[in-house]
């Protein structure tokens, strides 16, 4: 699909024609690709039809599940939904309007409303609108509960079609889907979470074994480890015929210390992010039962009695058992992250160290270099004293007016001796 089939809404990202995987419970639990939206509408209303003719609680709720690729915040992959279908299913009520909104928030987002009758006493639907972070990509949902039957509606998105399809595959398992369902809709925020804690799992994995590698290339690691240790250096750092570190692979070292440690930092905000969801998930399901037991309670029986739509006790601490673990395991996650991060500023340190190392022994060699040089200029200098003076008398005496000598016409030779009485003759 090229960029010029992609259209923009609210400065939102949408494919010009729909590209959806539709499943309905009650369609006899197959799967169908639309691309006509027309058709997806049609579809959309005859199972509207076969809901509200669901009116016992006792009924096994329907489900329905929208499956699309993209990212309408992502121009390089927008979402494969027209922007008319999808103002189409938020006006038919399938959709919170405010899916939009969470479209546009690039951290992990949870959040839920209740949607109350046209008198405003009595709560009908619960819409739940989550935003769930992995390494490469996020995860959309919308569900919509109605309160009295459990029948649900979820349109679900990815960045990637990979964990769209792993997802929708989970979740219209066959053998599965109808008991979890019937006990309560909520699972399907659960199995998000497994995709999650897989996917940071694997995150985690990755990040380990390259700060095992970059910390075997400093050489403080020690011994043993979850990792075989690779022989040489493993990120690139060279060695002298000393076997020291030359400068230039210590930076690349530290750029890719650096760079790892900004990946652990996004990794660990994820994981949080995956935590707030366990937590949000334990609070529905709470809240899901005080509105059962609200809409139970306006409901009477044959013979009068209230209505209590409850879950079974160990129904709600299977789900609740299953978020606890999610929990624990991602926190974990997180806790290992942060002494990755502990160990990556620790190697980062090292680096900056040997960095500094460097550049002493190279000031103690300029230092000697200069020593070096001051010797020679000493001894320039005591040479130079001892010859100075008698230098500077022979150039005074031969710079004097005592001997006048023409080199035109050379003298006769003197002869003088004061003791012979004789006179020196200067004629020429």
């Amino acid at each position: 699909m090229g960029l010029e089939k992609y259209s923009r809404w609210r400065g939102l990202c949408f494919a010009a024609k729909s590209q959806i995987q539709y499943y309905d419970s009650q369609d006899e639990c197959k799967t169908d690709e639309y691309h006509d939206d027309e058709s997806l509408k049609s579809k959309l209303n005859f199972h509207d039809e076969q809901r509200s003719n669901q009116v016992s609680a006792n009924d096994a709720p329907s489900f329905t599940l929208m499956t699309v690729a993209g990212d309408p915040s992502e121009p390089d992959a927008p979402l494969r939904l027209s922007s008319n279908m999808l103002q189409y299913l938020i006006g038919s009520g399938a959709v919170h309007p405010h899916i939009e909104t969470m479209y546009r928030i690039v951290r992990p987002h949870c959040s839920y409303y209740v949607e109350y009758d046209d008198e405003q006493m009595m709560p009908v639907s619960l819409y739940i609108i989550t935003r769930t972070l992995t390494r490469t990509d996020s995860i959309h949902s919308s569900i919509k509960i109605t309160l009295s039957t459990l029948s649900t509606i979820c349109l679900l998105s990815s960045s990637t079609s990979t964990i769209t399809e792993t997802l929708r595959s989970r979740l219209t398992h066959a053998s599965t889907l109808p008991i979890l369902l019937h006990q309560s809709p909520l699972h399907i925020l659960r199995f998000i979470l497994e995709e999650t804690h897989t996917n940071l799992e694997a995150w985690l994995v990755h990040q380990w074994h390259r700060i095992e590698l970059l910390e075997d290339s400093t050489w403080m690691t020690t011994p043993g480890g979850p990792f075989p240790r690779p022989r040489g250096s493993a990120s690139g750092a060279e060695k002298d015929e000393n076997g020291e570190a030359k400068g230039k692979g210590l930076m690349m070292l530290l750029r890719e210390l650096h760079a790892v440690n900004r990946e652990s930092r996004i990794a660990l905000t994820v994981v949080w992010g995956a935590v707030g969801l366990c937590e949000d998930v334990g609070r529905l399901v709470g809240e899901v039962e005080r509105l059962r037991d609200v809409v139970g309670g306006s409901s009477r029986g044959s013979e009068g009695e209230r209505m209590t739509m409850k879950m079974k006790p160990g129904c709600r601490a299977f789900l609740e058992d299953r978020v606890r673990f999610l929990d624990g395991v991602l926190r974990g996650v997180a806790e290992k992250n942060r002494q990755l991060l502990d160990r990556m500023n620790a190697q980062i340190n090292l680096v900056y160290s040997f960095i500094a190392q460097k550049g002493n022994e190279q000031n103690y060699r300029i230092a000697r270099l200069t020593a070096d040089d001051s010797r020679t200029m000493k001894t320039i200098t005591v040479l130079t004293l001892t010859f100075l003076p008698g230098t500077m008398l022979a150039v005074s005496f031969w710079s004097s007016t005592l001997i006048t000598i023409d080199v035109f016409f050379p003298p006769k030779f003197i002869s003088y001796c004061p003791f012979l009485g004789n006179k020196p003759d200067f004629s020429f």
